[in-house]
């Protein structure tokens, strides 16, 4: 029961970090709290977790494509949507991308417990572009050269500009790189 508990904290503090207002971290969230508080938390068990509306999460055993990229849209992501998350300035020259693997989506959506406790991905290190996508506030706020200001474009009320760099993929599932700036 630790081990899923500390799991499942794991996931509602990365995808609440990625994204704080989603319906899913507060899935998470509560869900945490039903596994802390029942005297078996196994009985829920493959109980999905559900949105505000009561319909379940859509992000599949593999996670469904459409899904995946409308949850990592107004974030920072790879092209493919295998990793989103956040990007934050940390020099002039460049930014730390920090975020998780598409797959966390689908384990923390379907809450089946022996694949959560389970899980273990391959650690590796990629060169990749990253889509950072920020608030106008956010993208105002940072230092970036004219070469990238130049590049980028707005939707969604969002900024977004492409950068490339070593990314790490860890067996957690988390993704990190820094991404550079020239």
């Amino acid at each position: 029961i630790f081990r899923l508990l500390r799991r499942q904290e794991f996931f509602r503090n990365w995808i609440g970090f990625i994204s704080p207002r989603s319906q899913l971290a507060a899935a998470l969230q509560t869900r945490v709290v039903d596994i802390q508080n029942l005297n078996d938390p196994f009985e829920i068990d493959g109980v999905k977790l559900r949105r505000g509306s009561g319909e379940p999460f859509d992000y599949g055993p593999h996670g469904n494509a459409q899904s995946i990229a409308y949850f990592f849209g107004s974030k920072s992501h790879t092209s493919n949507y295998a990793a989103g998350g956040v990007v934050l300035q940390v020099s002039d020259e460049a930014l730390m991308f920090l975020g998780i693997r598409s797959e966390l989506l689908s384990l923390a959506s379907l809450q089946d417990f022996s694949r959560i406790n389970d899980y273990s991905f391959n650690a590796g290190t990629e060169t990749q572009f990253i889509e950072c996508v920020l608030s106008k506030t956010k993208y105002e706020a940072f230092v970036l050269p004219p070469s990238v200001m130049s590049s980028a474009k707005e939707a969604n009320g969002n900024m977004s500009f492409q950068l490339k760099g070593a990314i790490q993929y860890a067996k957690s599932g988390l993704v990190f790189g820094v991404l550079p700036l020239g």
